[in-house]
């Protein structure tokens, strides 16, 4: 899967920029390619705060808007500083960051930039000011490529850990084997998803699955779904799963400790089960594991 980049290094330079309470767009290195930014690395000259980075594309001329922002909080000066966030991107797209106090390293050379005084983020058609000089910004971003796929995605063997930003999936996922993580970040998917083999920890912020997910085997933790097509456990549920569908969910095997909440019949709009009714179990410790 291609990375994006967008910015430039975060890393020690001789200036910088020099005022407060500031809108800056970095112009140099747009993003190569589109998808999502998943980390901002940030050098602060001195203490920064109340720190929104951005994300820009040009509607005209100097008119930008915003395509997706994030607000980052306080930035501690004296060496690079990595956030986790998730911003859409487009490839041209340009990186921007906010502060009230503090500053933020840069060095006299590269190309203009653009700027606001006081907060611009998020905006909408705004017109920027290009500087007159050339500057280069200790403000960068990574991630990764959203892929559009029309065909089916297949791992078999043993994957320590995987991370899918796909933006629609008409086809199916299947897993066969060992599976430690996996985070799906997934805008679309018309197929399934099917694990057989050992999961450890799945993670989803998927949007809409219209078609089933079926785990074979086992389910170890940490998981949260949303779909409206079925859901379907074979095997063993260790615990920890948080469950909003409208279609149908089915249990074949042992549930343990923790794992359906007292809220969970009233996200289902159909809840089939093999042997038991699920509300059954809720009334049960969730200390002890059951054997359904």
């Amino acid at each position: 899967m291609a990375n994006i980049d967008i910015g430039n290094v975060a890393e020690n330079r001789t200036g910088s920029w020099g005022t407060t309470n500031i809108t800056m767009v970095e112009r140099d290195n747009p993003a190569n390619l589109s998808g999502k930014i998943t980390s901002v690395e940030i050098w602060a000259y001195s203490d920064m705060t109340n720190v929104e980075v951005a994300i820009f594309y040009v509607v005209s001329g100097n008119n930008l808007s915003t395509r997706s922002n994030a607000y980052i909080g306080n930035v501690t000066s004296g060496a690079k500083r990595t956030f986790t966030v998730s911003l859409d991107v487009e490839a041209g797209d340009y990186i921007g960051i906010y502060w009230y106090n503090g500053d933020m390293e840069e060095t006299s050379s590269g190309v203009q930039t653009w700027y606001l005084a006081g907060d611009s983020i998020p905006c909408t058609n705004l017109t920027f000011t290009l500087t007159s000089g050339s500057f280069t910004h200790s403000l960068y971003g990574t991630g990764v490529r959203i892929l559009s796929i029309a065909g089916a995605i297949t791992f078999v063997g043993t994957l320590a850990k995987i991370k899918l930003f796909i933006k629609a999936l008409a086809g199916a996922i299947t897993f066969v084997g060992t599976l430690t993580k996996i985070n799906l970040f997934i805008k679309a998917l018309a197929g399934a998803i099917t694990f057989v083999g050992t999961l450890a920890t799945i993670f989803t912020k998927t949007k809409l699955i219209t078609g089933a997910l079926t785990f074979t085997s086992v389910l170890a933790k940490k998981t949260s779904i949303s779909l409206s097509g079925s859901l379907t456990f074979i095997g063993s549920l260790v615990k920890k799963i948080s469950i909003s569908l409208s279609g149908a969910v089915s249990f074949i095997g042992r549930l343990f400790s923790n794992t359906i909440y007292n809220k969970v019949s009233k996200m289902l709009s159909t809840y089939t089960k093999i042997t038991k009714a699920i509300s059954d179990y809720i009334k049960r410790d969730k200390d002890k594991g059951e054997e359904l």
